[in-house]
């Protein structure tokens, strides 16, 4: 899991040259993983937890929309060249 935040943080400075594919997958994986958990928590909890997650998700966002832009053209790409 914090493999996969660090992959992620490195994707979402423009990294990910440094990462290979199974990482790449790895971390998209994760954040979807992610976006669920903060749409589950925006849901039923609207607190500081829930500003907490927002953050999280913001730079998720950042870092899969970096990642497909750097290789793919949708997420289906990169999931099917994998």
């Amino acid at each position: 899991m914090i493999l996969g935040f660090i992959s992620m943080s490195l994707i979402a400075f423009g990294f990910d040259r440094v990462l290979n594919d199974q990482m790449k997958r790895f971390s998209l994986i994760l954040s979807i993983s992610v976006i669920t958990l903060f749409l589950y928590q925006a849901t039923f909890v609207i607190n500081f937890h829930a500003v907490q997650w927002g953050v999280i998700f913001v730079a998720v966002l950042v870092a899969m929309m970096n990642l497909i832009k750097s290789k793919e053209r949708s997420i289906l790409d990169f999931l099917k060249r994998n």
